[in-house]
């Protein structure tokens, strides 16, 4: 199988640069664009064209012919739906595989297994996770459906190509097994000192706040106070009077000068006053942002 490399921009709303907080495993997908000619390729453009004005990655997309990387195995990409802190967003290795007609879902889908037990044995890990496990959307849709074949059928096919292609790491056992992995338990969080677990599932009236998000270069100076473009966030212009810049910074330290692309910055605590479900944002300080990057630390109605 031929494997692309087409890696996105640093810093853009489809790839943070974030590094992932450990490698646990892979996280397969179906793609659900059944239009003709939505293979990789096709894939691979839209995140090109789109790194900047939507809220969506994955790390490999994969169809009958070849798989094309779009994010570094280590970093963060948007695929899981669990927000910016989510353990599938965090842990894990997405693999996109195309459903369009014109392509061979049967090849498209072994390609994916090939390309996950080469990804298990690199990293020496074997938990493979469906989409579903993170959020309840049935996703990967087509294999959960049977076609071209069951969840169990492809945990055996990546085991079997894990056995061909050897381990990459010392410490793993001899002849790994995939295993199902078990529900997700809520994130537990450390409220002014108090432990809490939230479902991450964001309501009316949940508080929230965010990982270290990068900003876009330049500060706008508007008649209620200065704003700034966190990428992360949205397309558009953001109030400064809401972010305060990460501790743990590009140059190395906080001065608080963010009109530069060097800055990090978190979103300070926050209240969702509505949400917008379909196009998964939510609402705060009277601005639509996207859901994704934000952290739930207290649950709403």
């Amino acid at each position: 199988m031929n494997i692309e490399k087409r890696i996105l921009p640093v810093g853009t709303m489809k790839r943070p640069g974030t590094k992932l907080s450990r490698i646990q495993g892979v996280t397969i997908h179906n793609t659900g664009n059944y239009s003709r000619g939505a293979g990789a390729d096709a894939h691979a453009n839209y995140c090109h064209n789109s790194c900047n004005s939507a809220y969506d990655s994955y790390h490999y997309v994969v169809d009958d012919k070849k798989a094309i990387q779009l994010i570094p195995e280590d970093e963060v990409s948007w695929h899981a739906g669990d927000g910016a802190t989510g353990p599938g967003n965090t842990t894990t290795i997405s693999i996109e595989i195309c459903v369009n007609p014109d392509s061979n879902l049967a090849k498209a889908t072994d390609n994916a297994a090939q390309l996950a037990a080469q990804i298990l044995n690199r990293h020496g890990v074997d938990l493979l996770f469906q989409h579903w496990h993170w959020t309840g959307k049935n996703c990967p849709a087509e294999i959960r459906a049977g076609r071209p074949y069951s969840w169990d059928k492809f945990v055996d096919k990546v085991t079997a190509y894990q056995k061909k292609g050897g381990l990459a790491a010392a410490s793993k056992p001899a002849n790994p097994t995939p295993t199902k992995p078990k529900p997700a338990k809520p994130a537990e969080k450390t409220i002014n000192g108090v432990k809490t677990r939230c479902d991450q599932i964001l309501t009316k009236g949940s508080k929230v706040t965010s990982g270290p998000l990068a900003i876009m270069a330049g500060i706008k100076k508007f008649p209620d106070g200065n704003y700034i473009r966190v990428p992360a966030l949205g397309d558009g212009w953001f109030p400064m009077a809401f972010i305060t810049e990460h501790t743990s910074t590009k140059d190395g330290k906080c001065d608080g000068y963010l009109a530069n692309d060097k800055a990090i910055v978190y979103l300070d605590k926050s209240t969702v006053e509505a949400i917008d479900i379909p196009h998964q944002k939510a609402q705060i300080h009277g601005l639509w942002v996207y859901s994704a990057p934000l952290v739930e630390i207290s649950e709403g109605k």
